[in-house]
């Protein structure tokens, strides 16, 4: 059967959304078929629709449960001339026409239990489409392609075709179904499940269900990691110990990060993730959920073990900036958690660093470094990004472009592409200080070491005046008692960045840079941490200090209530209790990425895009984190999309559509 017939599923698919999640695969104790058809035949030859068994090497299921109606919302919001169900029938050439958009579309997803190799596995991939009676045209079509169409008995049509393996199953109490897979060995593991067990599930009030089962990776692949991890460890360990390590704990480390992650794995059961778009109300959602038989493993515990604690989002991100474009919050795991990780890192360290010609006190240096990279930042987090403007005196004509102007040009990326960010914390601010203290001295110090080992090698040291300056500043002038600062600065010089930022696109249509008129310049970036009234701290970095000072003091308790988030109304939905959550504006993000380099055709396609919405993607999505704690815990995350997403969206769908055509 042609490529083409494929593209039914998955236009189906694209174009629905779901509701609310639900597992959409069941157990049927039955026995499995083994014949390669999707029906089974008794002696009388009468053909058996009773459900089968769900193979064990299944994998993923996603089900289009209502795509008719997921077009008329396609089709509503994207105001398109034309129905989409005639856009399909002419991209298949009149087949969808005999497609029962009423009823489910499945695709179904395998790991072939032939598999040898856990990391390159082989996949079995299918899928079902319900169909109209009568579907004579169909056949006529599929058999205009080259493909032959045989009637093995009533209610039984089998296809053949070099591409795929393909059946039609006419039951008599439900709508008739192409079953195809891309090979007869795909068709004899999911076949029968396609047109046999699925349609007889129940439909869950939802457009779209996609179910992800971890038991085929359990049972098919990590048997096979255990045995690849069990192959190399024993060489990983002799080589770590040819390099004259012995500490136990680093010779063992490769093992027990190994075991961790296989363990990991083992204890995940299933992934739900579910669409829902509401066209009449502009409002949409997404929610993805992961489930866990057990709770025994590290990454497991930290995952999910604060999820028994719900509450309602801290002050601290209230009292984050107004004008924030995106800001969460949630809860810390325990620093407990990773006291064998820092202990293992530092270890590592110090190990590498026998390997330098660095000093004893260099080398104390860089350990009291690694001790000193804060770990209790409270149960409560909170964190808000933003842009800042950009500075005048940019490009002005293009023509007329000068060195002053691309300084200001460089300036300006980095200041889109860093904009602002703070991250509140519970402790003492004095972990920030030190470790910006430290980080300062450890860096002046392997610095004048290079620069000493260059002198006594007899080589000039001038490409390290072009390294970046880092200078510690302790209670920065116009911040609270007890705030520090830690300063990143880059000289550059016009000629060097001239046609990164050259305003003229056609490389021979640029002027060269001026000579003799040479104009340097500074890119900067502050880290700056602060001490809250009552306790806490916010640190954050930016690409302009009087911007980032300004952000940092609108948090602080005493500052006007008018400048922070808490006053935004916009946000009442994160008021309700929690165990994390936020929004965001993608727009923003985007853009910020977009701008670090103007003349890239991808960055123009995207600014493109974004400048041709009705809300230039500047809308915001909202966030959720829950999940259950316990025995069998799971973790969860649930965005919600407002109207100016939706009208977004919405508006490049003709632009998709245009680009399928």
């Amino acid at each position: 059967m042609p490529n083409k017939w494929l593209f039914l599923p998955i236009v189906t698919g694209s174009l629905a959304f779901a509701c609310t999640p639900e597992q959409t695969t069941t157990q049927v104790n039955e026995p499995k078929v083994t014949s390669t058809s999707t029906v089974a035949m008794s002696d009388s030859q009468a053909i058996d629709f009773t459900p089968v068994a769900t193979p064990k090497s299944l994998l993923l299921v996603m089900r289009a449960l209502r795509p008719k109606e997921t077009l008329a919302a396609a089709q509503k919001l994207g105001k398109l001339q034309g129905g989409l169900e005639s856009l399909l029938d002419k991209q298949t050439k009149g087949a969808s026409s005999y497609v029962d958009f009423s009823e489910p579309a499945d695709l179904v997803v395998a790991i072939d239990p032939a598999t040898r190799d856990f990391s390159d596995p082989r996949m079995f991939t299918g899928f079902s489409i319900p169909l109209k009676k009568p579907f004579d045209g169909l056949l006529d079509l599929i058999q205009k392609e080259g493909d032959e169409v045989r009637e093995e008995r009533p209610g039984l049509y089998r296809i053949r075709s070099k591409e795929m393996a393909c059946e039609i199953a006419v039951p008599q109490d439900r709508a008739p179904r192409i079953v195809c897979a891309d090979s007869t060995a795909a068709f004899r593991e999911i076949g029968p499940f396609m047109a046999r067990t699925l349609p007889t599930q129940a439909k869950p009030a939802a457009d779209v269900s996609v179910v992800v089962d971890f038991g085929a990776v359990n049972e098919r692949l990590l048997p096979l990691m255990r045995s690849e991890f069990d192959k190399k460890l024993g060489d990983i360990r002799a080589g770590i110990q040819s390099l004259g390590v012995s500490d136990p704990e680093l010779l063992d480390a490769p093992s027990t990060a190994a075991r961790e992650l296989t363990s990991f794995i083992e204890e995940m059961s299933r992934a739900e993730l579910t669409l829902a778009i509401d066209a009449d109300k502009k409002q949409g959602s997404a929610r993805a959920e992961l489930f866990f038989k057990e709770n025994k493993s590290w990454a497991t515990g930290v995952l999910t073990k604060k999820n028994s604690v719900v509450s309602q989002p801290p002050d601290a991100f209230w009292r984050m900036p107004k004008d924030a474009e995106s800001a969460m919050f949630g809860r810390a795991a325990d620093s407990v958690e990773f006291a064998g990780i820092r202990r293992i890192f530092k270890k590592g360290v110090m190990a590498g660093l026998n390997f330098t010609d660095l000093s004893d006190a260099d080398k104390g240096a860089l350990g009291s470094l690694v001790d000193s990279i804060p770990s209790a930042f409270g149960s409560n987090w909170a964190y808000a990004t933003g842009n800042v403007e950009p500075l005048k005196g940019g490009v002005a004509k293009p023509e007329a472009f000068t060195p002053e102007q691309a300084i200001v040009e460089a300036k300006n990326r980095l200041r889109g592409l860093v904009g602002w960010a703070l991250v509140s914390g519970e402790g003492d601010v004095a972990q920030m200080t030190t470790f910006f203290k430290n980080g300062s001295d450890s860096y002046a110090r392997v610095l004048k070491h290079f620069r000493a080992e260059a002198q006594k090698k007899g080589r000039k040291s001038s490409d390290l005046d072009a390294a970046p300056k880092i200078t510690f500043v302790a209670n920065p002038p116009g911040l609270p008692k007890g705030s520090a600062a830690l300063d990143m600065s880059l000289e550059i010089k016009s000629e060097n960045v001239w046609n990164e930022v050259h305003p003229v696109r056609d490389w021979d249509q640029r002027k060269p840079h001026p000579k003799g008129r040479g104009v340097k310049g500074k890119l900067e970036v502050r880290f700056v941490a602060i001490p809250t009234e009552g306790g806490g701290f916010i640190w954050g970095l930016g690409s302009d200090a009087n911007v980032l000072k300004e952000k940092l003091l609108a948090t602080q308790k005493s500052a006007k209530p008018e400048g922070q988030l808490g006053v935004r109304s916009e946000l009442a939905r994160l008021r309700k209790p929690a165990n994390g959550g936020g929004f965001m504006s993608p727009g923003h993000l985007v853009r910020g990425f977009a701008q670090v380099d103007k003349n890239d055709s991808d960055s123009r396609a995207v600014l493109k895009v974004l400048d041709g919405m009705p809300h230039k993607g500047e809308g915001l999505l909202f966030l959720t984190q829950g999940g259950a704690a316990g025995k069998a815990p799971s973790v969860s995350f649930e965005m919600a999309i407002d109207q100016a997403w939706v009208e977004d969206i919405g508006s490049t769908l003709p632009l998709i559509l245009r680009g399928l055509r």
